[in-house]
């Protein structure tokens, strides 16, 4: 093809890019404004337009090439989806998580305060972003929490503020451990009302019970942490073994 031929193709080409880079410009701005207004978090409209845009930039790029190669565009179109379903395989992860901040930030299903229990994980959430969602634990731990496992994993939220029931599993060597623990307890929580033992297994293997608490999720913390110091101070670490606590 020689450049007299050549010539209509670029012109063809240099249109394509005049008039639809500005499009996309002019409806991407248009969109953003849609979504703020409809006060949608800012992370979700973000996502949504540059999405959006890139898309806008596949169809023009794909036309502009199509004209410019005088290929035919269902070649290129190939060419490219086999490109970017390559892309897609190698960024899957970091695509899924996005897609699921979209939903959580769209949706509200919890907020920044909240208590959430989540693939067990059990804390307070700090910070919800586009890809992972920030939980400090009741240990203080700082846990990143991948946002496609809150997608797909049953959540329990609630409020700080909302009294629940929480409870602690515990394993002790014998009763007389038992009772002791019972005394540290009552001396070391002074709303000592708001608890409940549970007795559970009785065996060779020691005595395993559940103490069980009714209170804010702050409250909760607090306790836990005046028993932790009772079974230090009375019991000692060699003479217990916690189970689980939730």
């Amino acid at each position: 093809m020689d450049l007299q031929q050549y010539f209509p193709n670029v012109i063809a080409f240099a249109l394509i890019l005049l008039i639809g880079l500005p499009l996309i410009k002019f409806f991407n701005k248009a969109l953003s404004r849609l979504l703020k207004k409809s006060k949608i978090d800012k992370a979700v409209v973000s996502f949504v337009t540059s999405l959006v845009k890139a898309v806008s930039f596949f169809i023009v790029a794909v036309l502009a090439a199509s004209k410019l190669l005088g290929t035919d565009l269902s070649s290129l179109i190939a060419t490219f989806g086999a490109l970017f379903v390559a892309f897609s395989i190698v960024l899957k992860d970091c695509i899924s998580n996005a897609l699921s901040g979209t939903v959580i930030l769209a949706n509200k299903p919890f907020t920044i305060g909240d208590i959430i229990e989540v693939g067990g994980i059990t804390g307070e959430v700090k910070k919800m972003g586009l890809l992972s969602t920030k939980v400090i634990t009741s240990e203080g731990k700082e846990v990143t929490v991948p946002n496609f496992k809150i997608v797909n994993d049953s959540v329990v939220s609630f409020k700080k503020e909302n009294s629940l029931s929480f409870s602690l599993n515990y394993t002790l060597r014998d009763t007389d451990q038992l009772q002791l623990f019972l005394k540290c307890m009552a001396d070391y929580c002074k709303d000592f009302s708001k608890f409940k033992v549970e007795i559970g297994r009785v065996d060779v293997n020691g005595v395993n019970f559940k103490v069980v608490v009714v209170c804010t999720y702050e409250e909760y913390l607090f306790l836990a942490e005046k028993l932790q110091e009772c079974f230090r101070s009375v019991l000692g670490l060699k003479d217990l073994l916690k189970v689980d606590g939730v």
